[in-house]
């Protein structure tokens, strides 16, 4: 068993449920890579604790926000408004969950 517990504390180690945020985010503080490998099937996922990852993320949300504010104002379309409105609770989320991590940086 001591080859098990070496991997409890291990901050390399991507599958330790302890740097999961309920299963799907990477938070991992003392890793500094921005990607990490997902825990199951392909793909890379970001590592929330890099401040780098919240950017990026935000500008995705940002992005596909404008999109969607142009769509409304070109078409007048219900969904356009709707989905609007999704992305902007989405980065209102977004932001209170880098106030979070920030807050957790805190000593």
């Amino acid at each position: 068993m001591p080859h098990l517990r070496s991997h409890i504390g291990n901050p390399g180690n991507r599958d330790n449920d302890q740097w999961w945020v309920a299963g799907v985010f990477y938070v991992n503080r003392n890793d500094p890579r921005l990607l990490v490998e997902k825990r199951s099937g392909l793909g890379t996922t970001f590592n929330f604790a890099h401040p780098i990852a919240w950017w990026l993320t935000a500008g995705l949300f940002v992005l596909l926000g404008v999109v969607q504010l142009f769509f409304f104002l070109a078409f007048h379309n219900f969904i356009n408004l709707a989905l609007l409105c999704l992305f902007l609770a989405l980065c209102l989320l977004l932001f209170i969950g880098y106030l979070r991590v920030r807050a957790s940086r805190q000593p």
